[in-house]
């Protein structure tokens, strides 16, 4: 009974250690794919335009050339670029994160007719892929009343095209972040509220001096996810932008790809300079994001 007992015990043990190997191996080889871009984007940035036409991918440079990142950073646009970028991502971040904070504490802890039925509008508006709502959106920009030339009818000029509200439109709200605020919110005892509501608070204070503060890793999560969104579109931008002055620095790239030639070398060293900014915030953030996966699955 007690050889058995011990052989029972080390093959358990040698189940745990082949499935604890198996799921290593899937995560190396799951790093790998996204990894092994990367690496070729950053070798790449480091040899010459001629180089990077005529040598395999992954063959290292004979000496590192740093002259692509400077010619980027001399680029005439670059700066304006990332300029457009800082000030579209920064303010539609702000934007969708008050947003999605109110949208989702109420409907986590405010009680009104309708609540399931707008909740699950929100819900449908994450099976619509961006490029579906496009072409509504840039209608609905062109024709708004009032500004860029246009009359109370919203013809006549160009509306919210060519502006920073225009290139901000898509991004202030996510059906996605309100989504996952709800879900945080629906965490946290409703007893916080029912305390602070017969202390005197006002529903505005509750939300504000009570469940605010315990939302700093929710509004960390909406950042990163609205920041970046908009930080790496390009389709918008593109179709919005009726010039230089307002292209976004996913969009100004773009200048590398000529008709029958790409500057591949600049093109990655641009692109390791856009990323730079999302590398530092989803580094940042890293820990606040695998808490957002979690609470994607609570209660609802």
């Amino acid at each position: 009974m007690g050889g058995r007992l011990v052989t029972l015990v080390m093959l358990t043990g040698k189940r745990k250690v082949v499935r604890k190997s198996a799921r290593h191996l899937v995560a190396v080889v799951v790093s790998l794919v996204f990894f092994v871009p990367i690496l070729v984007a950053i070798i790449t940035s480091l040899k010459s335009n001629a180089s990077a036409l005529t040598s395999s991918v992954l063959s290292l440079p004979h000496h590192l050339d740093f002259s692509n990142y400077r010619s980027v950073l001399d680029l005439g646009g670059f700066a304006n670029y990332t300029k457009v970028s800082a000030i579209v991502s920064i303010g539609a971040t702000i934007v969708q994160v008050g947003v999605a904070t109110c949208a989702g504490y109420g409907f986590a802890k405010l009680r009104f007719r309708g609540r399931g039925l707008l909740f699950m509008a929100v819900l449908l508006t994450l099976m619509l892929p961006p490029a579906a709502v496009a072409l509504p959106l840039f209608l609905e920009m062109m024709h708004f009343p009032l500004l860029g030339g246009n009359s109370i009818g919203g013809t006549g000029g160009i509306g919210l095209l060519n502006s920073y509200p225009g290139l901000m439109a898509p991004y202030l709200v996510s059906g996605f972040s309100v989504f996952l605020a709800r879900q945080f919110f629906s965490t946290l005892p409703d007893e916080l509220g029912e305390a602070a509501r017969i202390d005197g608070c006002s529903e505005w204070a509750v939300f504000w001096r009570i469940y605010r503060p315990l939302a700093t890793p929710l509004i960390v999560i909406v950042t990163l996810f609205a920041f970046q969104t908009a930080w790496v579109d390009f389709l918008w931008p593109l179709i919005v932008a009726k010039g230089p002055s307002l292209f976004t620095l996913q969009v100004g790239l773009s200048s590398f790809q000529q008709e029958y030639t790409a500057q591949w070398s600049d093109i990655m060293a641009a692109a390791i300079l856009a990323s730079l900014p999302i590398m530092a915030i989803f580094i940042f953030g890293q820990r606040y994001l695998r808490r957002g996966i979690a609470w994607s699955g609570g209660k609802s």
